[in-house]
């Protein structure tokens, strides 16, 4: 497994920070990014408001982020949902969870709440807390833009939230490299509950192996079964909207907020209608 063996503990309310080792008991009992954010909340805050400041926002890695296993770039957001008041996990992709750990950390565990609005700048040697009041307001594509250019370093990414979560609105995401997002649960709720605007992470660490040939030995094999498996060839020849032909079938169709579970129309946005359409007809 790769870890970095460090996290970090951070409170808005008072500005400080501790870098301290992962507790290395509870990375063995529970595996991967859900396990250890769920492990972690259940830990130190099991019974807290959603929308207090003492519920902590965990950015969390698992052992195979940012390696070359297959879909590894992944990484979880781990609090208490204020849309269901429960323990939530929020998965993502992209780049940031990779350079987080490239910044040295397994984790971000953030509580508090700051007194006006800031962003993190995460790196190898600590964070900077840094005023965010001409960001607050703006979406999340301009933010994220915006924190890229003031921070040209060597990769940095950044999750942010926009005027949704600012505003604590229950279904609100984080977003992440402009495009994804960590989604569902109110997360961006909660980071704008903090007055928490964003995070930029860099850094150039690289991943450290256990036994890096038989890793790379592991990871050959494993990635010649995922692309020779018939259910991930289906999937990309069919994309992400198989699932409409499925869910009309099955009656489970999201349509009018789910107020139904079928759309007339469905023939019209299916994944062949799409491929005819975008001339994709000969693409595995």
């Amino acid at each position: 497994m790769s870890y970095t063996g460090k996290c970090m503990n951070l409170d808005l309310s008072s500005g400080r920070h501790e870098i301290q080792p992962t507790d290395r008991a509870l990375l063995e009992a529970y595996l991967g990014g859900k396990g250890l954010g769920f492990a972690l909340l259940e830990k130190y805050a099991p019974r807290i408001d959603p929308l207090s400041p003492e519920n902590p926002l965990i950015f969390v890695n698992g052992p195979f982020t940012g390696t070359q296993v297959q879909t590894s770039a992944r990484t979880c957001v781990v609090t208490k949902s204020p849309l269901t008041g429960s323990i939530h996990d929020s998965h993502c992709g992209g780049r940031f969870g990779p350079r987080l750990k490239a910044a040295g950390y397994d984790y971000l565990f953030i509580t508090g709440k700051s007194a006006s609005p800031v962003y993190l700048y995460i790196t190898p040697g600590g964070v900077e807390i840094r005023d965010a009041s001409l960001l607050w307001g703006k979406g999340i594509f301009q933010t994220n833009d915006a924190l890229i250019e003031q921070h040209p370093s060597v990769d940095p990414r950044v999750a942010c939230i926009g005027p949704a979560g600012e505003n604590l609105v229950r279904i609100a995401c984080i977003g992440v490299d402009r495009d994804r997002q960590y989604g569902r649960g109110g997360v961006g709720a909660v980071m704008g509950s903090k007055n928490l605007k964003a995070l930029v992470v860099d850094g150039d660490k690289p991943i450290v192996y256990h036994d890096k040939e038989r890793f790379s030995e592991l990871n050959k094999k494993l990635t010649k079964d995922i692309l020779t498996n018939e259910g991930v060839i289906y999937r990309r020849q069919k994309g992400t909207m198989k699932w409409i032909r499925l869910a009309q079938g099955y009656e489970f169709l999201p349509t009018r907020n789910f107020q139904k579970g079928v759309f007339a129309g469905f023939e019209k946005i299916s994944s062949e209608t799409c491929r005819q359409e975008l001339g994709w007809q000969d693409r595995a």
